[in-house]
């Protein structure tokens, strides 16, 4: 939905905030704060995906038309980042901090992954 609701460069530009979501995820999750120049860095690296998608779009000629669905985009473009970003905290907190083997998580996230594929099969949740 987001990516048929989003011109290139906003859902990327919208993507790209994973890494901060990350980062206050992690913060929110194991109370590892960032220092001054970490913060900085996670400022320096979101803007310089917003110039280089700023840069690409005006290079392609991209048009001016605002997709009917914008807002739908940008929310669902947002909190699939922001579930990114839980996620990869989630992974930090399980793995580094409550020592857990990869091999077992990994196994663990298969089977879920499966369990969730099965799921969406049987009750058609795509409406196709």
């Amino acid at each position: 939905t987001a990516y048929q609701n989003l011109d290139g460069m906003t859902f990327n530009v919208i993507n790209q905030t994973k890494i901060l979501f990350n980062a206050l995820f992690v913060f929110l999750i194991m109370g590892d704060g960032q220092s001054l120049v970490q913060m900085a860095a996670l400022g320096c690296i979101f803007a310089a995906s917003v110039l280089v998608s700023f840069g690409d779009s005006q290079g392609a000629g991209a048009s001016s038309e605002v997709p009917e669905d914008f807002w739908l985009g940008a929310t669902c473009c947002m909190a699939g980042s922001a579930l990114s970003g839980l996620g990869s905290a989630v992974t930090e907190l399980v793995l580094v901090r409550k020592k857990r083997d990869t091999l077992v998580f990994s196994a663990e996230l298969a089977a879920l992954s499966a369990v969730s594929l099965c799921l969406n099969l049987v009750l058609d949740l795509n409406g196709e």
